[in-house]
């Protein structure tokens, strides 16, 4: 993998901070280094473990690490299926190249008021471009799902898994039976990573080849056999 050539910032507060690893630091000055004009970082999980050598669960804990102590903050984009496009991470420290804050909306402002780097510093951040930066294409293939999953690995799991049942009974998925699934899971459990888990590992193990509500979610069924006891023994509930 190709090294970016571009500087990076790392204030002293986020060098000298003794509750972060050496990594979250590193990280830190990484993310600076790629961010473009706007002030944020597209880059994915999977680019930085690439790039230092670590694994994608290691790389979203220290981004966590850096979002809980106030260093960097995440936005995360969906589009209508709800299906994670792009994740922006926001340097929340105010440096001589990044703005602290996403620029007003304002396309009116002039731009030393709109959140734009000081005319000295404009330059710069226009060289400061990767192509990760650019509008990310529609996932596709088990893109759709990691996508979907974003930062949720047990989720992910369930959903390859899934997928992995599917190939075993030779009914392997399109992209338009993945996208069905999640739009599926999003009705039944909205939101609840958890509880979308559960519901997929029920159709893994029971092998239907779609998603329904957990068994414990159905009303008993009434058992006749009990009913006709009750009967006998002169006494109805």
């Amino acid at each position: 993998m190709e090294n970016p050539s571009y500087w990076a910032v790392v204030p002293a507060s986020v060098r000298y901070d003794k509750k972060l690893r050496a990594n979250a630091k590193l990280l830190y000055a990484e993310i600076t280094a790629l961010c473009n004009k706007q002030g944020y970082c597209s880059a994915s999980n999977e680019y930085f473990a690439g790039l230092y050598d670590l694994s994608k669960k290691t790389i979203g804990e220290l981004i966590s690490q850096l979002a809980r102590c106030g260093y960097v903050r995440l936005d995360i984009v969906r589009d209508e299926r709800q299906v994670v496009v792009e994740r922006r991470i926001w340097c929340a420290i105010e440096s001589p190249f990044l703005p602290a804050d996403p620029p007003p909306k304002n396309q009116g402002t002039s731009p030393e008021n709109s959140g734009d780097p000081p005319p000295k510093n404009r330059e710069y951040i226009k060289e400061n471009k990767t192509s990760i930066n650019n509008t990310p294409l529609p996932p596709t293939g088990a893109g759709i799902f990691a996508a979907y999953a974003g930062e949720h690995a047990g989720l992910l799991e369930a959903l390859q898994g899934f997928e992995e049942m599917r190939k075993a009974k030779r009914k392997p998925m399109t992209d338009r039976a993945r996208g069905m699934l999640l739009r599926r899971l999003q009705d039944l459990a909205p939101n609840d990573p958890a509880m979308q888990v559960r519901i997929l590992d029920q159709s893994t193990f029971k092998c239907w080849l779609t998603v329904f509500p957990l068994d414990t979610d159905k009303p008993a069924a009434p058992n006749p056999q009990n009913d006709r006891r009750q009967v006998t023994n002169g006494w109805i509930d």
